[in-house]
């Protein structure tokens, strides 16, 4: 159960409970060339890049020998520390510093939050609060003053944020945050692992590799054409399109026929090629797939076919094969930029 807050908890501004710096001072860009050597191999050190945040710290990291992070001293971290990309496309994108077995420091384009001074300040308790719906709702507000998503440290350290009275009380709700973290972690590396067993039984089941019990016959090999009948979406005229639910949904491509589902904005009262409920759907330019069984009739646009599975094979074993061959479907699709599929192929 949780306790109603007895003690009003203050609001104080980061500054107040933390060291933020940006490391920017290692020296021109002309010093950074001459002393700093990257390399993709382990070696000393590890240098944190912009990129990294948006690979969400997924180990593809680069690294730099010991005289280049000696260069670099300015920018180490310690385990524990807050950074913060502070540029781009993943500004208030947060990590706190991990022990990863080697020295590490960090490049431009990322603030770090240092609590080792602030004995009343919690780093895991601050790192929380900003990762924070309300928290990254204020690092925005400073964004949105800017002509680019970035912010400044001037910035930065004046977002106030909701303190309670005692360390001890923020060092526990960090805890419990960070538990949470762990069971959903464990709960995603689970989810990944029945994700792999199912493509594997899939694939096994799809290619014949591995049999049902009571089933030995032979397999037969047929082409796409020779399990239904397939039309090839064609667009209806321009002017006959309109959003008030007047003649057939239209389906044009993969803006209405998305992986997860498939979502109508637009009707036409002059349908040209349609499609009947049980249908199988997939996308056939510039995204090829996004497989779908149709609920009721559709208008195809020039972006969308549809599959009538013949009435002796089974059209969920069929959406299982097409799934399986669309990868094929999009090294083979012809074009440039945008690429597509034919019918005769």
């Amino acid at each position: 159960m949780v306790r109603e807050n007895i003690n009003p908890w203050k609001y104080i501004s980061i500054e107040e409970l933390a060291f933020v710096t940006d490391f920017t001072a290692n020296g021109s860009f002309a010093d950074l060339r001459t002393n700093v050597e990257y390399k993709s191999k382990p070696d000393y050190a590890i240098l944190i890049r912009l990129v990294d945040f948006s690979n969400k710290w997924n180990g593809d990291f680069v690294f730099v020998p010991k005289h280049s992070y000696e260069f670099l001293k300015k920018s180490k971290l310690e385990v524990g520390d807050v950074i913060i990309s502070n540029i781009g496309a993943h500004a208030g994108t947060l990590f706190i510093v991990p022990d990863l077995g080697k020295p590490i420091t960090l490049g431009p384009n990322a603030l770090v939050i240092k609590t080792n001074d602030f004995p009343s300040s919690s780093n895991h308790y601050i790192y929380y609060y900003l990762c924070s719906g309300d928290g990254q709702k204020k690092i925005k507000e400073i964004i949105a003053n800017t002509a680019q998503p970035k912010f400044n440290k001037t910035d930065f350290r004046k977002i106030k944020i909701p303190i309670p009275p005692t360390l001890s009380e923020q060092e526990s709700i960090a805890e419990f945050l960070s538990d949470v973290d762990a069971y959903i972690g464990s709960l995603e590396e689970l989810i990944a692992k029945k994700r792999m067993i199912k493509q594997g039984t899939i694939q096994e089941l799809l290619t014949g590799k591995c049999r049902l019990p009571g089933f030995n016959a032979d397999w037969e090999e047929k082409t796409v054409g020779d399990c239904g009948l397939l039309t090839m979406g064609q667009s209806p005229p321009g002017a006959s399109y309109n959003s008030e639910f007047i003649g057939l949904p239209l389906l044009n491509g993969a803006a209405e026929l998305k992986e997860e589902g498939i979502f109508i904005s637009k009707y036409t009262t002059k349908p040209t090629r349609t499609c009947k409920p049980g249908d199988l759907l997939f996308c056939i330019r510039a995204t090829i797939g996004n497989l779908h069984i149709a609920d009721k009739e559709f208008c195809l646009g020039r972006g969308v076919a549809a599959l009538t599975v013949n009435d002796n094979l089974n059209k969920i074993y069929i959406s299982y094969k097409l799934r399986e061959l669309f990868g094929y479907m999009r090294i083979q699709a012809e074009g440039g930029v945008i690429k597509g599929l034919r019918k005769d192929e």
